[in-house]
């Protein structure tokens, strides 16, 4: 069983849609296993004051990571923000 629980937050489906296939290639590249969520809710957006400002990633719970608002992450950008947090020794 793993640790790592991401959250992938979204007002968008269909970006949401884009970035779950690339987010699980960026993380079989990095031998990495992960619960992958995803949250559309509005409600739960605008408390967590990311209403505008999707997507954003949640990892474990922590703060919120986000490349560009209104853009799919890339499976290169996830590898990239995965591999930041290896680094850290924030995931294993």
């Amino acid at each position: 069983m793993n640790d790592i629980e991401i959250i992938i937050w979204d007002d968008d489906a269909g970006r949401i849609h884009i970035m779950e296939p690339n987010l699980r290639v960026a993380l079989r590249k990095r031998g990495l296993d992960a619960r992958i969520q995803t949250n559309c809710e509005p409600p739960l957006l605008a408390r967590h004051g990311l209403t505008g400002n999707t997507p954003a990633i949640q990892v474990n719970g922590g703060d919120f990571w986000r490349h560009t608002a209104g853009e799919a992450i890339s499976a290169d950008q996830f590898e990239a923000l995965l591999g930041k947090l290896q680094s850290r020794g924030l995931l294993d």
